[in-house]
């Protein structure tokens, strides 16, 4: 597995106009399939007149799309520690880029890595807990579901139909304090989580 990432690195430093610089730059970047996201993460030191970090997405490796982005802390000694969830990865291999964006706009690619990702019916809610005017989504594993958000009474106070898997939908961004019910049905399964606002 090191070698593999020595090599997709030097693949990816020969884009660059110094890869000693890039090398230097970026400490780890690895990727974690989780249930319904890849969770990126990723360690950086020297990010002189750093902007932000660039986050790109293939399903072959050569073809890629943005899938975010990360602002930089710009610090040039302390080692800074960053993350990005991918919400919306591909089924089956998964490729991310990173590159670093300075002030004047210029791109240096950092860095790749790889991993397999496949969906599962599952109900992710995030940031949770969240605080309040928070804006508070979901990701679903399962095609045409129902999501509806229940306070502590019973009381349905957000419901929204899902039809595309691994699509993000907004809840809501004014809940007052307090415990929410989340259930999501669909034909094959059913799933329930707890939301905490504070």
């Amino acid at each position: 597995m090191k070698l593999f990432k020595r090599i997709l690195f030097l693949y990816l430093a020969s884009f660059t106009h110094d890869s000693l610089q890039a090398e230097n730059v970026l400490h780890t970047f690895d990727a974690k399939a989780q249930q319904v996201s890849v969770q990126l993460e990723w360690a950086a030191t020297e990010e002189h007149n750093a902007w932000y970090f660039l986050i790109e997405r293939s399903s072959d490796g050569i073809l890629f799309e943005t899938a975010g982005q990360v602002s930089a802390m710009g610090s040039a000694t302390s080692q800074n520690h960053y993350r990005f969830s991918d919400i919306t990865p591909r089924e089956g291999q998964n490729y991310y880029r990173l590159l670093l964006v300075d002030h004047n706009g210029v791109h240096e690619a950092l860095g790749l890595t790889s991993v397999e990702y496949h969906s599962s019916p599952t109900l992710v809610v995030y940031p949770n807990p969240s605080a309040v005017g928070e804006t508070v989504a979901i990701v679903v594993g399962e095609p045409q579901a129902m999501v509806e958000v229940y306070d502590q009474k019973g009381s349905v106070v957000f419901s929204v139909a899902c039809g595309d898997p691994g699509k993000r939908e907004v809840i809501a961004d004014q809940l007052p304090p307090g415990i929410y019910l989340v259930k999501m049905r669909c034909k094959s399964t059913a799933k329930s989580c707890l939301l905490v606002v504070k």
